[in-house]
């Protein structure tokens, strides 16, 4: 199931990635492929920095322009049967599992958590050949490592989301759940002109 291409590009306004002391992975890794469940939408040129704290100081849900706004990133939790743990695709409910917050560990440089089931987790990219969860992303305890590591990119008053491990060459993918790409997950992939690759942040209800 392929989303529609947006019309027009805006300038990007990239948030810039310094790697710093993070190690290169976590146990699964965050890398990106490509793009079978979105489709097309640009964006480009017109690099500024920001402070994404600034902009989204307290809890937020993620929603893709490919899902429309009737669908929340789920965090899920990696030892659930659900879409094989990973991080999918959900209708909005409110519940703590589709709140997410924003913690700057370097400039520029970010995790997005949630508290899930009471416990401080990170959205990992993971890798998309992973055996782990069928490559789709993924929530686990936080730590220091390249695949809790977010950047965004702004695009078509939208946002591309990026780890550490391949930065701004893989971007965070959603999927319809249910589907047979990554058991409906979300998921890494080489970055393009899709809508499944542009994000929404908004306040929690």
């Amino acid at each position: 199931m392929r989303s529609i291409a947006p019309k027009a590009a805006v300038a990007a306004v990239v948030l810039v990635l310094t790697l710093g002391a993070c190690s290169s992975s976590s146990s699964d890794g965050s890398n990106g492929g490509g793009g079978s469940d979105g489709s097309s939408g640009s964006g480009s040129s017109g690099e500024t920095t920001t402070t994404l704290l600034q902009k989204f100081s307290g809890q937020h849900v993620l929603q893709s322009v490919f899902r429309g706004d009737k669908e929340c990133l789920d965090a899920n939790y990696q030892e659930s049967n659900t879409e094989h743990g990973g991080a999918y695709m959900e209708k909005c409910s409110g519940e703590e599992d589709q709140n997410w917050n924003f913690t700057a560990i370097d400039a520029d440089l970010y995790q997005i958590w949630n508290d899930h089931d009471g416990e401080h987790v990170c959205l990992d990219g993971n890798d998309k050949d992973s055996p782990v969860h069928a490559g789709s992303a993924f929530v686990e305890p936080c730590r220091r490592v390249a695949g809790q590591v977010w950047t965004l990119t702004e695009v078509d008053a939208a946002l591309r989301l990026h780890t550490a491990v391949r930065q701004q060459s893989a971007c965070l993918e959603s999927n319809e759940a249910g589907s047979d790409v990554h058991t409906g997950g979300t998921f890494m992939d080489d970055c393009q002109d899709v809508t499944g690759q542009l994000w929404k942040i908004v306040p929690a209800a």
